[in-house]
């Protein structure tokens, strides 16, 4: 059987850690978030990268010039970005063929009532 003070001890510690949980979820996580979602697109787009590096390399006179690798990390985060941007716009744009604008809808909806 344990004593009160230890059972007072063991919930104080679950309560502790219970609510240092909860604070760190609200307010740490949305400040976090960010940085995971940043790495896992530096993983994604690394092996690809490392392959651009290495197929552009020059050598000349005995020494190797490389691209930085951030450079064609950027520019491949340019490049997947415009190419979602173009998918979503051309997406939207087959989904909406008269190229009716949101007071084309609020119009047509007003007219119905």
């Amino acid at each position: 059987m344990e004593k009160p003070k230890e059972k007072l001890k063991k919930i104080l510690m679950i309560a502790g850690v219970t609510g240092a949980v909860y604070a760190g979820c609200k307010y740490l996580l949305p400040l976090v978030i960010p940085f995971f979602a940043a790495y896992g697109t530096a993983v994604l787009l690394e092996p690809s990268a490392r392959w651009i590096q290495k197929k552009l390399s020059i050598k000349t006179g005995g020494k190797t010039w490389k691209i930085p690798i951030e450079a064609i990390g950027g520019a491949e985060l340019a490049a997947v970005l415009l190419a979602l941007g173009a998918g979503i716009y051309f997406w939207r744009l087959q989904a909406n063929p008269a190229g009716q604008t949101f007071s084309g809808y609020f119009a047509s909806a007003y007219q119905a009532v």
